[in-house]
């Protein structure tokens, strides 16, 4: 089994306020350049060029232990973004919720988080993220 690796850069540009106003969004996005790839345990996942994500959706009581910028999250939080707004259902792969957030910390571990800090993250999720699958 290959290790978790991402499989390209993240470039993307952050959306402009009139592109935000149309978009009606509260929160900074923005839209990869360039697909996206990571290699995880239980296969390849590629957020597709154009894709929009507002990265991690941190709750306030784990921004304490986690920033929301930190290079730690923001990678694993485009691929997560990816699953979730696909409701799992990938072109070659099919994926529930529980494993899209295992995803997640498993891409954390990737970047170099602590145990610790992927763990607080992936229960956040499990705890705060039925609402925004298939969204």
């Amino acid at each position: 089994m290959n290790p978790a690796v991402f499989a390209h850069a993240l470039i993307l540009r952050a959306l402009s306020p009139a592109e935000l106003l149309a978009f009606r969004s509260s929160a900074q996005l923005y839209q990869l350049e360039e697909d996206f790839g990571f290699r995880s345990s239980l296969g390849d996942i590629v957020a597709p060029a154009g894709f929009l994500t507002d990265f991690a959706s941190v709750p306030a009581l784990t921004k304490a232990y986690l920033d929301d910028d930190s290079p730690a999250i923001l990678f694993g939080s485009v691929i997560h973004d990816w699953l979730y707004t696909r409701g799992g259902v990938l072109e070659k792969l099919t994926l529930t919720r529980l494993q899209a957030d295992a995803i997640l910390r498993e891409a954390m571990l990737a970047c170099g988080a602590r145990a610790a800090q992927a763990a607080v993250v992936y229960w956040a999720v499990r705890l705060g993220g039925a609402t925004h699958w298939g969204a």
